[in-house]
Order: C-alpha cells, then structure tokens, then sequence
C-alpha cells in the first residue's frame, strides 16, 4: 500500500519573483567576476611592463 504525499501547490508570483531575485544575484556575481578579471588583467599589464624597464 503506497502512502500519497500531498504535492505542493507553486504560485506563479512566487517563482516569477524567485527568479528575479535569482537573475539580480546572477547579474551581480556577473558584474564581480568582470571586475576582477579587469583588475587581474591590469595587474599583468603593470607587473610586465616593468619587468620590461
């Protein structure tokens, strides 16, 4: 004999809602990961141009 589980309802609003909030994170993280490489890259540019002096 198999117990039923109840299923959960999912409200529309609410996952429409979670996945705004879920593509901000995204967009943030985004915009960190730009912002490093940037400066990572602009370090090598400094670190090999005196290495050439």
């Amino acid at each position: 004999m198999t117990t039923k589980h109840p299923v959960p309802t999912i409200d529309a609003h609410e996952v429409r809602a979670e996945l705004a909030a879920l593509g901000a994170r995204l967009d943030a993280i985004e915009d960190t990961v730009t912002h490093s490489a940037w400066r990572l890259d602009h370090l090598i540019d400094l670190l090999t141009a005196s290495k050439g002096k």
